[in-house]
């Protein structure tokens, strides 16, 4: 693995640079040319790839947080540091020790995540929303993430990695079953909070590891870049996610009003639809999943957006 280090050293920044450079124009094109094409239906045809893709991703991760889980536990048990210290600053990189090649899969896995925004253009599921920008976002920056935390002396920059690789575990094997099976919806709920959770702890870490250098002036001689920039995203996708978290519960309240009150409320909040497919998956109101990522909406919020577009071109057309 030494010449994949030594390639990336050299000219990560721009070669991530490109990559994410790349998605976002991808991204542009493809949803401007579904668009513009919408008697395009693509829908029969990726319900199978995308089950398989969200398969592989869950077993790649499986495969990670498993590869990585025992040499970190090890490396811990071996060391005379405290656990606070490892928390706050391990600047000797003592967690990462053994682990080049699993922050190699987690920087790779970063770049075949990109595919989950193909079938969510594929199935229309980009409608202008939160949960889209969200998901464009996420993915724009991700790789970054990844190459920062694996090339800086970052502090707890393991404990992204294993906590990621957990939660993708479970979040892809949940879009890879439930197109086929409906009643997996009960635990979608579930992959939304694992996913909160997630969040809060590595942007906690992250916080409490700059209070206590930067505040209480606990020496590190970590990155500090790598520190600030690992801080900064992960913040800033806790304050997407809770916005859109808010913006799609609002919507959720609103459609079950409209579909009848209490009754369809406890419907959409009691089955695991929605919520979990609207946040993570892009998924329609059916569980229909359309991507292990974060991004979509429902249905009927496309539809609706997607018929107001059309008569608002159909309008200026006739002008």
């Amino acid at each position: 693995m030494d010449w994949v280090g030594e390639t990336w050293t050299q000219g990560g920044v721009v070669q991530v640079g490109v990559f994410s450079a790349a998605y976002f124009v991808f991204v542009q094109v493809a949803t401007s040319v579904m668009d513009n094409n919408p008697s395009w239906d693509f829908k029969q045809y990726t319900k199978l790839p995308n089950s398989i893709h969200n398969m592989l991703m869950s077993v790649l991760s499986a495969y990670m947080f498993f590869g990585a889980l025992p040499q970190v536990w090890n490396t811990f048990q071996e060391t005379d540091k405290t656990f606070n210290d490892l928390v706050i600053c391990d600047d000797k990189e003592i967690l990462k020790k053994g682990q080049e090649y699993w922050f190699w899969w987690f920087f790779v896995s970063k770049f075949l995540e990109f595919i989950d925004t193909v079938f969510l253009i594929l199935n229309r599921k980009h409608s202008p929303s939160a949960g889209w920008y969200l998901q464009v976002y996420h993915h724009s920056t991700t790789a970054s993430v990844a190459w920062v935390a694996w090339f800086y002396n970052v502090p707890n920059a393991w404990f992204g990695l294993m906590s990621n690789t957990f939660v993708h575990i479970v979040m892809y094997f949940y879009f890879a079953v439930v197109v086929y099976d409906r009643r997996v919806r009960v635990i979608g709920h579930f992959v939304t909070y694992i996913q909160l959770i997630q969040f809060y702890c590595v942007v906690g870490s992250a916080f409490y590891s700059q209070f206590m250098t930067l505040v209480l002036n606990y020496e590190c001689d970590d990155s500090y870049f790598g520190r600030m920039y690992v801080t900064v995203i992960y913040a800033s996708y806790l304050v997407f996610f809770l916005v859109f978290h808010k913006a799609r519960t609002k919507t959720m309240k609103v459609g079950s009003k409209k579909k009848g009150g209490d009754e369809g409320g406890a419907k959409d909040e009691g089955d695991g639809k929605g919520l979990c497919s609207g946040v993570l998956g892009g998924g329609d109101g059916d569980g229909d999943s359309s991507g292990g990522a974060v991004g979509g909406d429902d249905d009927q919020s496309q539809t609706a957006r997607r018929s107001t577009r059309l008569r608002n071109k159909a309008s200026k057309a006739s002008t």
